[in-house]
């Protein structure tokens, strides 16, 4: 698969995967004033059986026999390094990281933020609706994008989206009469900025290495994931949830990734 199609499936599929970590929390409030707390893991515990079931029952490996990598440890290991080498796959696969870091940083972060805001925590879940939507807009548009321009192009605006989403939410904290509201409007334009980031940087990072799509997809999630969990730990110990921290420590995780970005998309961008 070219970057091209990827970029295209991607932009399919990461509707559902980037609204996840904004709608769970809405889903787990709904449990608890529905039902009790245990409600949650059953309803976790069912929803793992239904995707076991699916992967053994329904899904089917397409790839040929003689196309496939070797499953053991070392080959595993093995093809991994071969990855994390690929200095074009590394640049291209911090789009995402960064994109995920400021994601769950406010995904974490956002019941105290919020809180401190004077937003009850009855109402704190829905508030998670706003960022899905935009996120899923920001897909739609990309995609719309992606069919007159490269995906190159198409990601450097999504990365000037989510930068300014970033910056704003931090100049807002200090400068609005109303930052409960403002500061929901300037994260729902970062996430309509990880719309174009996510699904495009890891379409780009996965296909910079073809000769083993599979172990760049898996060191492509586990780096994914990482960030955002290196970002859930470190946000709150960091600001020690005080609004006005966490809204530097987001602006300033934005622009260090637009920087990276900026200082070597036009090499990595253009190497074949």
């Amino acid at each position: 698969m070219n970057k091209e199609a990827a970029g295209k499936f991607y932009l399919v599929i990461f509707p559902f995967v980037g609204t996840s970590p904004a709608l769970a929390p809405l889903i787990g409030q709904l449990l608890l004033q529905s039902f009790n707390w245990q409600s949650i893991f059953i309803f976790l515990s069912l929803f793992i059986l239904l995707s076991i079931f699916l992967c053994h029952f329904v899904l089917t490996e397409t790839l040929p026999l003689t196309k496939r990598q070797s499953f053991t440890p070392v080959g595993i290991i093995k093809n991994s390094l071969e990855v994390l080498r690929n200095k074009q796959f590394i640049f291209y696969a911090l789009i995402p990281c960064f994109a995920y870091a400021a994601y769950f940083a406010y995904i974490v972060e956002s019941p105290f933020f919020l809180t401190n805001l004077g937003l009850s925590t009855l109402y704190i879940c829905y508030s998670y609706i706003g960022v899905s939507l935009t996120y899923v807009l920001g897909n739609l548009v990309a995609r719309s994008f992606l069919k007159r321009e490269s995906m190159e192009r198409t990601i450097q605006r999504g990365y000037v989206i989510f930068v300014m989403g970033g910056i704003l939410f931090a100049i807002q904290m200090y400068v609005s009469p109303w930052p409960l509201l403002t500061s929901l409007i300037a994260i729902s334009i970062l996430t309509f900025g990880n719309g174009f980031l996510l699904p495009l940087g890891i379409a780009l990072a996965i296909s910079s290495h073809p000769k083993a799509a599979g172990a760049a997809s898996g060191v492509m999630g586990a780096l994914q994931l990482g960030s955002a969990a290196f970002s859930a730990i470190m946000i709150g110990t960091i600001s020690r949830h005080n609004p006005w921290g966490f809204a530097i420590l987001l602006a300033l995780c934005c622009i260090v990734g637009f920087v990276i970005y900026s200082r070597k998309a036009n090499y990595f961008m253009t190497l074949k």
